[in-house]
Formats: C-alpha cells, structure tokens, sequence
C-alpha cells in the first residue's frame, strides 16, 4: 500500500508556515503541473495532488483538523478533490487561471455554480456538557430555499433562459493581439454573473434571488470530549445560495463555561485540594469534584504539600477516541496556619468544658515522658482512675494538636492556656509568649488501649511538626485519679460573668447577682464545659442573644456534646421549654444532669448517653454543638437533620484556620450562615436550616 505524502511536503512549506506562503507555493506549483500546460505521464496526478492539499490547507479549521489528526481528520482516502463534476476541485484555481491562462483552462471552463455563504453559530456549553457530549437544539435565521420557485429564482410556471451575451457559458472571451501574440482574457459575464442563466420573469415571492429570509431550527450532537473554541461543521446547512446553487455550511463554535474548581488541560483535569494541617497530619477521607460529580478519595497519614493524587480515567474523553479518557491529578495544598502577630494581654482560656489540673502539676514530678508505654502502677483502679496524655502547643498549633488528640482519647480533651486571675475572679489575662497545655484523657480500664492511642498520637505529633509550626513538645503522660481531677480545678475556677447577664458561679464560690443577672451554678467534676474557654463563652453570647430575640421561648433546644450542661443548663435559664443534652461520655452525662438538678431545671433538661443521629430527626428549634472543626464539618448533614424548618444551629469550638471548611459542609448540607462571632483565634457560626420557622 503507497504512504500519503503529508499536505505541507506536496506544497513544499514547512508545518506554521503562514496562508500567504501557502498560497504563493500553490500558485507555483499549479502553473507548473497543470495538464493543460505539463504534458508529462504524472502531471495530472500532481496537479490533483496539489490542489487536495492546498484544499485543506488554506481553510484555517480544516488546516487545524489535519495537523491533529492527519488525514483520517479531514476525510483520507475519501477526499475527492474533483467531485461535483470537477467544481469543488477546481474552485480555487480561478485566480490562477486568471493570472496564468487567460481565465480558462482551454475552453473547459463551466459556468459557475453560485455557492451559499459560510455562518457560524457560538454555542454555551456547561462543562459537564462537555465532557460527556450533549444534543443541543439551535435556532438561527439565515437565508433558505425560496419554497414558491424552489430556488430557481424564476416565476412558478416559467424557467431560466440561457443569458444571450455569453450563450450560456457564463464567461466573456476578450481577445488581443501583442508582439507575442494573442492574448485571451475570459471573465465573467456580467449580465448572468457568470451562471449562463437569466430570470426574464422573477418569481414574486423572492424577487428572482430563489432565497428568502427564515428562521430555521437544527438539532447538533455534540461529541464528549470536546473543547473551548472547536467547531462542528454542518455540511450544507448554511445559508441557501442565489438561483438553486450549493448551499454553504453551518459552523457550530463551542464556548465552554468553566468549573469552578477543575481546570482543564488537554484530556486532563487539574483540582487543588485544600487540606488543614491535621487533615495531612493524621490522614482523612475527603470529597473531591470530578467530571461526572464527586468521588471520596484517601488522604494518607503525612501527606506533604505538593503531593499529587492521580485517579485514573476520571479525566476527560479523548474527541477521537471516547472510550479512553485521560486523568485526574489532584494536587493537595496544606494550609500551614499564618503565624498570629503579638496581641494585647486576653482571657484566660480553657479548652470547652475541660476540667485540668493546674500548669504547674505538668511538670511535676508525676510526670514522666512517653518512651515505652504505660505501665499500670500499684493500687490503680480500673473505674476511678484515667491516663492523661499532655503536649505543650504554641497558640498556632494548639487546634491542630487538639483534633489529634481527641480521635485517640474517648475521654476527652482540655485546653489549658497560661492565665494569672484578676478583679477577684471575674477576669483574667493571658500569656501569649508561653505555650497552652493540650490534655486527652483515656480510661485506665485498659492499658493495651491506651498504649495504643499514646502511638497513634506520637505518629500524629511527628507529622505535624513536618509543617514547621512554632513548638510542639513531647507527648507526655501521667495517671490521674478522678478525687484529685476534680479537686485541682477549685482552685482554677472562678466566678465568671459571659455576655450582659449570665453570671456562671462555681458551686463553691459565694456571688451576690445584680437584678438583672442569670446565675448558672456550676461543678464540672470531670465533665467538660466551664465558661473559661473563648469556644465556650462564644457559644453562651449566642444563646443569650436568642434569648433577647425570644427564640428560646418555648422552643425546643438540642446540645451535642453537653459535657457538664453548660450550654443546656442557659438555654432553659433563658426561657426554652425542654433541652436535650446529648454526649458520648457517660460521665459528662451525670455531671450535666447533677448540674441541671442543682440549678432547678430537673424537669426542663433531659441528658441522655449518645451521638447523632437521634431516632426522630427535625424535632428541634434551635441546636448548639460545642465541639471542634473536625466533628462539625462530620456531623454537617445529621445536625442539619435535627432542625425543624427554619430552625437555628449554634456551632462552636471552630479554629480561624478551619472556618471555610465548616462554612462549606454547612453550606453543602443545605444551613445558611447567617451570622459569625470570634474571640482570639476561635469562631463561633450560626446558621439557618431552609423553610418557614
């Protein structure tokens, strides 16, 4: 089988060359090998040859065809470059014939058929349309068949007549004598405009054009794969041309709307994928957008910034190929959070609901580093007693430390920040220069469990410092016993007062409340939730605001992770009708009960040991999840769940770094943010489930 020379090697140009380069090669090569002129055994293949190429060559989408796909892109072996009686091929000869030959190719010449124009159509696409392909149905008005003279031009009844200037050739022959001879000029007719037929009786409807103006509607399949800027051709599907000649083609231009989160490149696709620091630290599964939707995909423990994540096949079809597709590379970027500037002196804080001993028993000589495990020590009890696993955190690192900390202890953790007391206990002030102490607690039933959890943790911490935050010390461990947990925060805890009117008093400090004060007692015990911590009293200003606006009145209260009842013992306090509190830990569950109890709300707060989602979802009016980011954005769609239409969400326990995460899997839960409160680092969200209140 012969091998098909490439288009630019016929014409002698090189692949770029520029259209008038292209021509000027064929205008030379034409002269040279046309039959007429050449009378050599292989100039009429030459010359078919020639023209085939510079066919497709001097039409820019053709050009751009064949220079993807060679000739199986612009019709290989199919292509006819004489078909129509020899029209189409030599259609682009003329102004050779008319520079070289007179006009005419020996007399040969036809009359010339009138050729419809070219439209083009821009047509939108989505970017899911096209990746998998669509039939899109277009509405244009161009120029059609005139219906009345079927194109003819020439009244219903009557015909066209041979034009009597040039006898129906279409052509005029000027001839010329010169020193070197005759020279024949042949252009075309201008009474018959090169057709050889005249219209003595135009049609009535058209004016004797054979077209008339319509609007027309096609149906254009759209093939999968397909991108920004290509054209489908509509052969034929142009404008009409005048007195019935070859209609032109439709040129259907594709404009593509973007992704909002994928870039295209190619059959590739390209998606950045934004972790926090404790998801590339401790691993995660997350959802990441592809062509056809969403998929789940693995985050592996310490993954680093940069790191790329091939799927394969979940790119884009190939246009010519559409059972193969390229990829998917999903490039993680971990947000290192920006290191806080200095702040003036705070309030003290604690982590939400966190019993802890003091900082100076941290480094009391109890405390040991975490080498080779636990080793149970004489007399400890298997009911009363919990292993404490502490690291010290700069404020930068001290949610990403927390969240490890809490996937590895069921007990809970507590964030201890370094305060002095002040104003008798009702403020306090913070030490931004020195470190906050992260404590997780793990029951003693078990060694082998918390062995495990202190490894877990230990892995965590060595790929968090991968990131370079400011310093994050050794895991650290000790035995506590419940008697001197709850002792040591007696002398931590004092009166409190959150927002204009609620006072929180330990149970054991004495207060004398102003008229308008709301009075929570409280004794955490060794449940979590004392008013210390900003996640905390965030939580509280929200929940005193709705009681100024009236939404606790009667309403129906759900609070996720009561730890020692705090948030549900305000919402009764202010006004609610009956309060759920709900936590995984049973002793939290005792605590808040014992503490709605001595506040006198036994009958309007109901505790209960357990986690999203409830039995009868949607019941509630108002909900308040005090928790941390990693939880929220997990428990997004069953706290959504939970709300009556209309109803609020109180979320807490949300670093700065990690609010756009929570923002969004509200957002993706169908919750309208509609209001944002902060303190130091931490933020709290409210929002808004859809429909009528």
């Amino acid at each position: 089988m012969a091998t098909q020379r490439d288009y630019y090697e016929i014409l002698g140009v090189p692949r770029g060359a520029p259209d008038d380069d292209i021509k000027r090669s064929f205008r030379k090569l034409a002269q040279q090998w046309h039959p007429d002129v050449n009378t050599s055994a292989e100039a009429d293949t030459r010359f078919k040859e020639i023209n085939e190429a510079y066919q497709v060559l001097s039409d820019p989408q053709r050009r751009q065809v064949y220079d993807m796909f060679g000739r199986a892109g612009v019709g290989g072996a199919g292509f006819d470059p004489f078909a129509a009686g020899g029209q189409a091929g030599y259609s682009g000869f003329g102004d050779i014939f008319d520079a070289f030959f007179g006009g005419a190719a020996a007399g040969a010449r036809r009359p010339r058929v009138p050729t419809g124009s070219d439209l083009r159509y821009d047509l939108e696409l989505t970017f899911a349309e096209s990746i998998s392909g669509a039939e899109k149905e277009i509405e244009f008005t161009s120029l059609s068949r005139c219906d009345t003279c079927q194109g003819s031009g020439a009244e219903p009844g009557t015909s066209p007549a041979t034009c009597p200037k040039c006898s129906g050739s279409g052509d005029i022959r000027h001839v010329r004598s010169t020193m070197l001879g005759q020279m024949i000029n042949v252009s075309p007719c201008d009474r018959c405009r090169g057709t050889g037929k005249i219209v003595e009786s135009p049609c009535h409807t058209c004016r004797g054009d054979g077209r008339v103006e319509r609007k027309r509607t096609l149906r254009v399949t759209i093939p999968a794969g397909i991108a920004q800027g290509h054209q489908v051709r509509l052969s034929g599907e142009g404008e009409a041309a005048p007195r019935g000649g070859v209609p032109g083609n439709l040129y259907v231009v594709v404009h593509v709307a973007p992704h909002p989160q994928l870039r295209r490149q190619e059959t590739e696709l390209y998606y950045e994928l934004e972790l926090s620091i404790t998801q590339a630290a401790l691993g995660a599964r997350v959802q990441v957008p592809t062509a056809t939707g969403s998929e789940e995909i693995e985050i592996k423990p310490g993954t680093q910034p940069g790191a790329e994540i091939r799927l394969r096949g979940r790119g884009v079809p190939h246009l010519r190929r559409p059972d193969s597709r390229g990829d998917l590379h999903v490039l993680v970027d971990v947000r290192v959070p920006q290191r806080p500037s200095a702040r003036p002196p705070a309030r003290a804080t604690a982590r939400p609901g966190g019993p802890a001993p003091g900082r100076d028993q941290l480094t009391g000589q109890d405390l040991t580093a975490a080498k080779e495990g636990f080793a149970p020590e004489d007399g400890l009890s298997a009911t009363g007693s919990w292993y404490e696993l502490a690291v010290e955190a700069d404020q930068e690192a001290v949610e990403q430390v927390s969240e490890i900390l809490s996937r590895a202890c069921p007990g809970g953790v507590s964030i201890e920040a370094p305060f002095e007391v002040l104003n008798e206990g009702l403020a306090a002030r913070l030490d931004p220069r020195r470190p906050a102490v992260v404590r997780g607690y793990v029951s003693a039933i078990d060694p082998r469990t918390a062995r495990a959890a202190m490894e877990s943790v230990r892995t965590a911490l060595g790929h968090l410092q991968a990131f370079a935050l400011r310093p994050i010390g050794e895991l650290q461990t000790r035995v506590v016993h419940e008697e001197d947990w709850a002792e040591a925060w007696k002398a931590h805890f004092p009166v409190m007062r959150v927002g204009h009117r609620i006072v929180i008093r330990p149970t054991w400090r004495e207060h004398t409340a102003a008229p308008d004060d709301v009075v929570l007692s409280l004794d955490p015990g060794m449940a979590f939730g004392t008013g210390l911590h900003p996640t905390t009293r965030l939580c509280l200003a929200g929940i005193e605001r709705w009681g100024d606006e009236s939404l606790l009145s009667d309403a129906r209260v759900l609070d996720v992770g009561t730890g020692s009842g705090i948030l549900a013992i305000a919402a009764a306090l202010l006004g609610a009708s009956y309060v759920l509190g709900v936590d995984t830990d049973p002793l939290a569950v005792a605590t808040a009960g014992a503490n709605a109890a001595s506040n006198g709300l036994a009958d309007l707060i109901d505790t209960r040991a357990g986690s999203l989602p409830l039995a009868a979802p949607a019941q509630f009016h108002l909900v308040v999840a005090n928790l941390i980011s990693g939880l929220l954005i997990e428990l997004a769609q069953e706290l959504a769940a939970t709300l009556r239409p209309g109803g609020r969400l109180l979320a807490g326990g949300i670093y700065r770094d990690r609010e756009p995460e929570v923002q969004s899997a509200f957002e993706s839960a169908g919750l309208r943010v509609i209001n944002r409160l902060a303190e130091e680092d931490w933020v709290a969200l409210e929002a808004e489930a859809p429909g009528e209140a």
